[in-house]
């Protein structure tokens, strides 16, 4: 899934919940900028879905919405999870190796667990491979077609 990347765009490159500062349901502020550069914007919303790692589901869902709106293009919700899966298994292979308790002190499995309803509340199922890409699809055309 993440082998071909899409196209960049400036990101954040670590906006999760602690550095993003909240008035009720009003971003506010956004801090620590240390790791701003140049990604696929799928990869900044990587800590959006999930309890212990982001806002949630909805919101994630709204920014996807309100992104479309502006720039004209459709952001993957799988990509996003991709991106997410990475993100959580490397937190935790990370904890689990220096012995220190997942972030929100749940256990391993019961964090598969939470990974699999945040997939499926999404309509992705994550034993089904993706689609190939369009962009990835007319790559591959222009290549047998050169041929």
């Amino acid at each position: 899934m993440l082998a071909s990347p899409g196209p960049a765009v400036l990101v954040h490159g670590d906006l999760h919940g602690d550095n993003q500062v909240w008035d009720h349901d009003e971003l506010r502020l956004v801090v620590d900028f240390a790791t701003v550069g140049a990604a696929e914007p799928e990869y900044e919303l990587r800590a959006f879905p999930g309890p212990g790692m982001g806002p949630g589901l909805e919101l994630l869902t709204a920014v996807m919405r309100h992104y479309q709106q502006v720039t004209g293009r459709q952001l993957s919700a799988d990509r996003v999870m991709a991106w997410h899966l990475r993100q959580a298994l490397g937190d935790a292979l990370w904890h689990s190796e220096a012995g220190i308790p997942l972030n929100d002190h749940r256990t391993p499995p019961q964090w598969v667990d939470d990974l699999a309803a945040r997939f499926s509340a999404l309509g992705i199922d994550p034993e089904v491979p993706p689609a190939p890409s369009r962009r990835r699809h007319a790559a591959r055309t222009r290549i047998f077609e050169d041929s």
